[in-house]
């Protein structure tokens, strides 16, 4: 529902949302997901070159979680 556009090149992927970012990013660092933000409402993420399949998985499902609990 808090998703407007995954946009990127690569490994870097910004997602925008409905919602600022600053208590996700707080939430994901307690889930070990390291992200930043690019303006108020997009999460910038920028994984290393060395990113396994499994972690980006990972990862993946972290952020979902932590985006969907914000209702």
């Amino acid at each position: 529902d808090h998703l407007v556009e995954v946009r990127g090149l690569g490994l870097m992927v910004g997602i925008e949302l409905t919602v600022p970012v600053q208590d996700i990013l707080t939430k994901l660092r307690a889930e070990g997901v390291i992200a930043l933000s690019a303006g108020e409402k997009v999460l910038r993420l920028l994984p290393p070159l060395t990113v396994t399949k499994d972690e980006l998985m990972q990862g993946i499902e972290k952020i979902n979680e932590v985006i969907r609990s914000f209702s």
